[in-house]
């Protein structure tokens, strides 16, 4: 399955990279996440309300949406924090969200990194422009702030578009398809990617163990 993938480039300063990273992801996932499931049966279900909370963005002046889970919002900003630390000295910066699903009958090839299928990327592309004074400064502010509205406009457009999105399965087999890591709210499940991150065979060790005894259990 090739995934549907969407890409957007703005240029910023460097103490805007978080906050256009986190509005544009928390947006996304806003429209990749579903109230908690509750499982009556192995495929009969009721889903809790989700509740949305608007968000500052301080140093761009504008306001967006995210679902209101503290925990997510924790995940979320950790995650991105740190794709900005491994990026503090440079000036072209790439991050992906990837929505996924595993594949629950190969779970031995999970140790070799292909034990999942993205099935929608949402990639930001950022180039820094190192104001050299206030007055530039807040020129590229403004324009950064209306660069990242119009792509928060357009992700809401992308989002009302018959894309494919996977079904809800049966309870044995929530975790292949949702993220269950969050006790307020149900989003598809996700991961975020930048060039030079540390995927590396050893890093999936714990998350082979805990899925298969999942799968088995």
């Amino acid at each position: 399955m090739n995934a549907n993938s969407h890409t957007f480039e703005l240029t910023c300063d460097r103490d805007q990279i978080e906050e256009i990273a986190i509005a544009i992801f928390h947006t996304v996932v806003l429209h990749r996440c579903l109230g908690k499931l509750n499982f009556q049966a192995e495929d009969r279900y009721s889903s809790s309300a989700i509740g949305f909370i608007d968000v500052d963005a301080t140093h761009l002046g504008i306001t967006f949406v995210r679902v209101n889970s503290d925990e997510l919002d924790s995940f979320m900003r950790k995650e991105i924090s740190e794709f900005r630390k491994f990026h503090s000295e440079s000036n072209q910066l790439q991050i992906s969200l990837e929505f996924f699903e595993t594949n629950a009958r190969r779970p031995l090839r999970w140790m070799f990194g292909t034990e999942t299928s993205p099935w929608e990327i949402w990639t930001v592309k950022m180039q820094i422009a190192n104001s050299s004074n206030e007055s530039e400064r807040v020129h590229r502010r403004h324009l950064a702030s209306d660069s990242l509205s119009d792509t928060l406009i357009q992700i809401g457009t992308l989002m009302n578009q018959d894309t494919y999105q996977p079904k809800i399965p049966p309870k044995s087999e929530l975790e292949r398809v949702f993220s269950t890591d969050f006790p307020d709210c149900q989003p598809y499940r996700f991961r975020f990617r930048w060039p030079g991150q540390n995927t590396s065979v050893g890093s999936t060790l714990g998350k082979l163990v805990k899925d298969t005894l999942a799968l088995h259990s």
